[in-house]
């Protein structure tokens, strides 16, 4: 027995029953100065861990105080004592054991709160009952008084309150009134800091925090001390949940910590609720889902690539443990059977009423990154984009080409990946649309009715598939007799599989053949042109206000040639008119003809433009710089070398297509008479342009003017030679 002082007596107890020295099995028995007693765990007492960093040396005094009782003890039977008369020491350990009573209690009311809040989740059927059991089991466990729920409106990016608790004190009324009403956007006040950073954080007295908006009001009803934790998913955070008591409260991590892990819970209760109010499904349904399935492939087998497509969605579907392990399998599944490179799948957010992204597939070939990358970062409302338009309409949407969809916000980086087709359906349960998948190919791909119709029936396959997984614990018996059921299917497609190789490899010759017929035909004609002359048949002729079209002529030609073999005059010509080509295509030239050693061309058609007078002078001046090269090798090696006369007019002409057996793509009308003119009105190595090509360009090339020059059957014509680009 050591006493110390009058007023506290320790009392040091061993497994041996003997009064030697404090082992880790030791406890303390205190006798406070109000009389009551104490039995506290030495092992406890250093659990608690702030007592060694208040009274650094109680531990050391305690074990000099049992080790002089031990002396004792040894010496003289019966009780000993110690006297120790300094009152500092008596009042050192009394307030050392005041602090662990105060930190167990705290302890036992953190561990309540966290009980409760865990209670509260198990036991909630909604997010909406749940919020403000949360928040006042927390507060009441806790021993704080006011507290609310903070969400992110996703259209708005905002925080907006979604729930206050308030002990019962009148005067926080003003104060929770000012919190209904206000708003937060990130790294603003002590929630939108939480949003902003996804860590929890505390504030000592907000009253004196320039970043909390509320202090003048929080002044008032008399509150301090605050904190606050992100309510968090797996990937983001969907909330905040805000505490404030009406003392100054210094910061404790350990809290902290405490309360970012019920942040978590919260936030796996939430994505669970949201998961589970997607579908109500019964027993009863699974067999009409059987039923369809059944349907589905009896009526797709006419139809090998669709029907090939279906059945990889549907063999995932039979094969996958969850819709998210299905998804990139689906995906990849569809794309293959179809032929297309990439696809997407986005997920109705209930909550935020936005469609996110939540998995792509793309065949290895081509570079899609910054396409998918693009995709990843966006969310889609109702009716906007692809996406959108197919959840709000609940019906598949086919899109010719996406790079000139004006309601595809992508179509930009569409076009840099070189996708353009594109379908997408509805992923749907009884008219309800759970979530959206879109493919995407690099051609541009006609509508098709009976793929469409077949993707909307996969959808409600993939609708069903999520309504049968979320009731699988109550027909596990029922699943068994649907699994033996899709080996018979499986059976049956091994044949379909058979003829799906014949028709692929048939279908492979065909569009090869294809493949050559289009080469050819746009090699003949504009590509609008030929789609056109495809699909109806005919090319309508089209009028245009504005073209120029550009002329050439090789000063010499005939005399040169007489001097060369016929051989010799073909493999210059083709030198030449190859040079050109390449010059026209790189200005978004049309070449229409070549009429002997004649060059033409224009700009502004198949698709009309304004930059076409500009592009067709850039171009004539890089021909007339290729010709001069072109002489001097010539002249180098000792053979003869044309020269080149070149003229460019602007106006409007009609163009189309001419012939029936042997297409030509050809222009017609005064423009085209007046270019020649030009042509022949111009001097070698020149750039000879009309009036009115010049009053077109004059702001962007350095022109001499000619004057007026006498055409042939046109008088006197203003023309300019085009020196630069200014």
């Amino acid at each position: 027995m050591v006493e110390i002082g009058d007023n506290v007596r320790f009392t040091f107890e061993t497994q041996e029953g003997i009064v030697s020295k404090i082992t880790d099995d030791s406890s303390v028995v205190v006798k406070m100065k109000n009389g009551t007693e104490a039995n506290i765990d030495i092992a406890q007492i250093l659990a608690l861990g702030t007592l060694n960093n208040q009274v650094p040396n109680f531990f050391a005094r305690l074990k000099e105080l049992a080790d002089a009782a031990h002396l004792l003890a040894e010496g003289v039977h019966g009780e000993s004592f110690v006297e120790v008369k300094a009152d500092d020491e008596v009042g050192m350990v009394e307030k050392a054991f005041h602090e662990i009573a105060k930190n167990l209690e705290i302890q036992k009311r953190r561990q309540y709160a966290q009980y409760a809040a865990t209670k509260v989740l198990s036991e909630s059927h909604t997010l909406k009952d749940a919020i403000p059991n949360i928040l006042r089991a927390i507060s009441e466990g806790l021993g704080w008084q006011w507290a609310a729920m903070w969400t992110i409106d996703t259209e708005a990016d905002l925080l907006v309150c979604g729930g206050v608790w308030q002990a019962n004190i009148s005067r926080f009324a003003e104060f929770t009134q000012l919190s209904e009403g206000i708003t937060f956007v990130k790294g603003t006040g002590l929630p939108g800091r939480v949003w902003g950073s996804g860590e929890p954080s505390w504030i000592s007295d907000v009253q004196t925090d320039l970043n909390f908006p509320r202090r003048f009001v929080a002044r008032k009803v008399g509150l301090h001390g605050a904190f606050c934790f992100p309510i968090r998913s797996a990937h983001r955070v969907l909330g905040v949940m805000e505490f404030l008591t009406i003392h100054k409260e210094d910061p404790d991590k350990s809290l902290l910590n405490m309360m970012n892990a019920i942040g978590s819970q919260i936030g796996q209760f939430i994505e669970r609720k949201l998961a589970e109010e997607l579908t109500a499904q019964k027993v009863e349904e699974l067999s009409i889902l059987h039923l369809n399935l059944e349907r589905d492939f009896a009526s797709k087998m006419q139809d090998s690539l669709r029907l090939n497509a279906q059945y990889g969605a549907t063999k995932v579907l039979a094969e996958a443990d969850s819709f998210a392990k299905a998804t990139p399998k689906l995906l990849k599944s569809i794309c293959e059977g179809l032929g297309w490179e990439c696809a997407l799948m986005w997920e109705v957010n209930e909550e935020t009423e936005v469609l996110d992204w939540v998995d792509c597939w793309n065949v290895p070939e081509g570079d899609f990154t910054d396409f998918k990358d693009m995709s990843f970062n966006m969310t889609f409302l109702r009716g906007r984009g692809l996406p959108g338009r197919v959840w709000d309409n609940n019906e598949p949407l086919w899109i010719l080409d996406v790079v000139k969809d004006t309601n595809f916000p992508r179509a930009k980086m569409a076009e840099k990946s070189n996708l353009h087709g594109a379908f997408a359906f509805p992923i749907q349960l009884k008219n309800k649309v759970l979530g959206v998948m879109e493919f995407f190919s690099t051609k541009t791909q006609a509508p098709d009715d009976a793929l469409l119709a077949m993707m909307g029936s996969i959808g409600s396959q993939i609708g069903q598939f999520i309504e049968r997984k979320n009731a699988e614990e109550q027909a596990k018996i029922y699943l068994a007799n649907v699994e033996k059921q899709y080996e018979e299917i499986n059976a049956q497609n091994e044949e379909i599989n058979m003829q799906n190789e014949e028709l692929t490899t048939t279908l492979e010759l065909v569009e090869q053949e294809r493949r050559k017929s289009d080469k050819l035909l746009l090699n003949i004609l504009p590509e609008e042109t030929a789609y056109e002359l495809k699909e109806t048949g005919h090319a309508t002729p089209k009028h245009y206000e504005l073209i120029t079209v550009l002329f050439t002529d090789f000063k010499g030609f005939t005399h040169i040639a007489e001097k060369i073999s016929p051989q010799e005059v073909i493999e210059n010509l083709n030198t030449c008119f190859l040079a050109f080509d390449e010059i026209c295509e790189k200005y978004n030239l049309e070449k229409i003809k070549t009429i002997g050693d004649s060059y033409m061309c224009a700009g502004g058609l198949p698709v009309a433009n304004t930059t076409n007078p500009i592009d067709t002078i850039q171009a004539g001046l890089e021909m007339q710089t290729w010709m001069a090269n072109w002489k001097m090798e010539k002249e180098a090696k000792g053979e003869p070398a044309w020269e080149l006369r070149l003229g460019i007019h602007s106006g409007e002409a009609i163009a189309g297509v001419v012939g029936k057996n042997k297409f030509a793509y050809d222009i017609w009308g005064d423009t085209v008479n007046l270019a020649s003119r030009m042509e022949s009105s111009g001097e070698v190595g020149k750039v000879n342009i009309s009036g009115t090509t010049y009053e077109l360009v004059k702001h962007q090339f350095e022109c001499t003017h000619r004057g007026e020059v006498k055409a042939k059957n046109k008088g006197k014509v203003e023309m300019y030679f085009v020196e630069k680009m200014r």
